[in-house]
Order: C-alpha cells, then structure tokens, then sequence
C-alpha cells in the first residue's frame, strides 16, 4: 500500500525520533536523492545544547507529522 510520494525537502520517519518501536513502513526510493539522519541521542543533545533552536526543530517536525496524518 502507498503510504505518501514524498518530494523535494520532505522528510520521513519522524515520529520514529519520539517512538522507539519498530518502523511500520518501508521507503522506496525511486531516483538519486540526498538522504540525512538524525538519531534520537542526537537530537536530544542538541535540544539540551540550544533549548531556543530545539523549539523550532521541534515545532518543523510537528509540523511534517501533521501534514503526513493529513495526507492519510
């Protein structure tokens, strides 16, 4: 089942950052693109390093989790 086509800046995999079960979907990617992780232990770090900014990470993933619950 497709879950979402994602494009240009779009993320995936988020809620995995607050929940540490097991993924629950599979990503295909089907051209070149640039792909950036992010561990839970690093995000907490820098929530504890830079609280002001770690608002606005947080508020930027808030906001990818709701669209992609949107779109479903």
């Amino acid at each position: 089942m497709l879950l979402a086509t994602l494009g240009e800046g779009d993320s995936m995999g988020v809620i995995n950052l607050f929940d540490p079960d097991k993924a629950c979907a599979t990503a295909i990617c089907r051209n070149s693109g640039l792909v950036w992780t992010l561990s839970r232990d690093e995000l907490n770090t820098f929530l504890t390093t830079d609280p002001a900014a770690g608002v606005a990470v947080l508020r930027g993933l808030l906001s990818q989790v709701s669209k992609l619950i949107r779109r479903m």
